[in-house]
């Protein structure tokens, strides 16, 4: 089991070194490209019809990507003033429960993720402006919760792991 949890903690480390440096790289794009977009269609009256449309895409790749960073880094907003009020046996099994259930909304978008990438419409489907394929927007979706399944796991068993009934 050690093994295992240590495949998974190099694997999250790998791939949050790479979500972290795709999300920042895509902040920094879409803030480019929107101040382009605003310039050229207010100062040279000449609308850069892509920029909208790749800006759309890019918040997407924040979105989901970004949610795995905060999960990483313990930044996701939670509502811990009921949790507090518990005795530590309930509130450790309480916030199990809850992860518990995370992974299963997690399993469940990438189910329905994976068959929105890969139904015959999206395949054939292009952006209207750039033209490019739609599918690869869509797959952000099914990979990013692939991510944040990793890292549930790796919460849980360190959940599991600390001493006492510190939580």
């Amino acid at each position: 089991m050690r093994q295992v949890v240590n495949v998974l903690r190099n694997l999250d480390n790998v791939l949050g070194r790479i979500a972290e440096v795709l999300t920042a790289a895509s902040i920094c794009v879409q803030m480019v490209v929107m101040f382009a977009g605003v310039c050229f269609r207010y100062f040279f009256k000449f609308p850069l019809t892509w920029s909208d449309e790749l800006s759309c895409y890019l918040l997407v790749l924040v979105t989901f990507f970004g949610g795995y960073v905060a999960l990483r880094t313990n930044a996701m907003a939670k509502i811990e003033l009921v949790i507090k009020l518990f005795p530590p046996k309930i509130r450790k099994l309480s916030i199990f429960l809850a992860n518990i259930l995370v992974v299963v909304l997690l399993v469940a978008i990438i189910y329905y993720g994976t068959m929105l990438v890969l139904s015959p419409v999206i395949l054939k489907q292009r952006t209207p402006a750039m033209k490019l394929p739609m599918y690869w927007f869509y797959s952000i979706i099914p990979v990013a919760s692939a991510m944040m399944i990793v890292r549930m796991f790796i919460m849980i068993h360190d959940m599991f792991q600390q001493e006492g009934d510190k939580c």
